[in-house]
């Protein structure tokens, strides 16, 4: 197989792997197994909702921080934390400094992070509108 597909398919199948976890471990803390008629629905839709959630929000993050916008807010805090270390104010550098040695190490890997939250919360979605059809 091609290393490019196996590090792909490596990467979603890790992320599916961690949502489905989620997902089971929701609907069996939460009785899931033993719900009748439409509050199992409820459970599993909610089983979908929080990792499809949680991994989607990961992933605007991780684009959020690609684009440079926390720049900033980490300069700041890695100012504050140089001052507080003895001896770290030598080691402070610019704005400037600061930003293109992150501009140097960003790698945009946010895309299957979104892509699977968002299949995720499209599940949940349809457990939704099955629970609401079999609640009438």
């Amino acid at each position: 197989m091609n290393e490019s597909l196996s590090n792909f398919l490596k990467k979603y199948l890790g992320i599916i792997l961690f949502s489905c976890v989620f997902t089971v471990v929701h609907i069996v803390t939460h009785d899931g197994g033993f719900a009748e008629g439409a509050d199992k629905l409820k459970i599993i839709s909610d089983g979908f909702a929080i990792p499809g959630l949680l991994v989607t929000s990961y992933g605007l993050l991780n684009w959020v921080y690609d684009k440079g916008a926390l720049d900033g807010i980490l300069y700041g805090l890695n100012t504050v934390w140089l001052a507080l270390i003895p001896g770290g104010r030598s080691r402070m550098e610019s704005y400037g400094d600061f930003v293109e040695k992150k501009n140097s190490t960003r790698n945009s890997n946010f895309l299957p992070f979104v892509i699977v939250g968002a299949v995720f919360i499209a599940l949940a979605l349809l457990f939704t509108l099955l629970y609401n059809i079999k609640a009438k």
